[in-house]
């Protein structure tokens, strides 16, 4: 059974901003074995006081769950790439 399970097995502190080290796994290249890969969701998860969520590893991406209707940021600074809040609701 294959299964994916996402857990930080790592938590720090950072003034009041929290860093999530998320899921970091082995991967082997022919004989030999990388260790401390993101397994997905980037290697780096930080929450920021204002309440957005910025996804770091190879490309740095920004979310802002609390966005509001047509705003528009950043959203990989890597590849120059914006994102648009195109719908806002809540779900219970």
């Amino acid at each position: 059974m294959i299964s994916s399970v996402l857990f930080a097995d790592t938590i720090k502190q950072t003034g009041t901003d929290t860093t999530y080290i998320m899921n970091n796994i082995g991967v082997v290249n022919g004989n030999t074995l990388t260790t401390n890969k993101p397994q997905f969701l980037m290697k780096k998860i930080v929450k920021l006081a204002n309440g957005n969520v910025n996804l770091l590893d190879t490309p740095n991406i920004t979310i802002i769950p609390t966005c509001t209707l047509n705003q528009v940021w950043l959203f990989d600074s890597n590849y120059n790439l914006t994102a648009t809040c195109v719908s806002t609701s809540i779900e219970l």
